[in-house]
């Protein structure tokens, strides 16, 4: 939807330097969230059983793994040089980063947020020394 096309537009603009950002965000919500909806509904409320806004223990478990998936496959794609084992405590906190995005959000606000939100915690805490923009 509109929210989704606005994240990625946004985020593409922004880190155009960086493709590996780019795609980690958008990869983040096309397998994070959807997995979370996959294994979300049906196995969600079973180890857990309380539900916070219809999103489950499990299916935010699902999103971590996915979008921890997804950094992990852009930095072996676009920069093959990352030492993976290096950055994976970082990659995690990214990955937990937008997991907390798509459990808080109402809505279809994920679609904006999970890349947004992906994009942001890459740019701190693997590439703090990336220039944005130059004036």
């Amino acid at each position: 939807g509109f929210m989704g096309l606005a994240s990625f537009a946004t985020v593409f603009l922004v880190f155009f330097s960086r493709p590996e950002i780019f795609v980690s965000s958008i990869l983040a919500v096309s397998w994070g969230d959807a997995a979370g909806e996959v294994f979300g509904r049906p196995y969600g409320g079973k180890a857990v059983k309380r539900k916070y806004r219809d999103k489950s223990f499990e299916g935010s478990i699902a999103v971590l793994i996915f979008t921890t998936l997804s950094v992990i496959t852009s930095l072996a794609i676009f920069s093959p040089d990352t030492i993976i084992l290096a950055v994976l405590p970082q990659i995690l906190i990214i990955a937990l980063c937008s997991t907390t995005a798509e459990f808080l959000s109402i809505g279809w606000t994920d679609n904006f947020f999970i890349p947004m939100i992906t994009a942001v915690t890459m740019w701190w805490f693997l590439f703090p020394g990336l220039v944005l923009f130059v004036v």
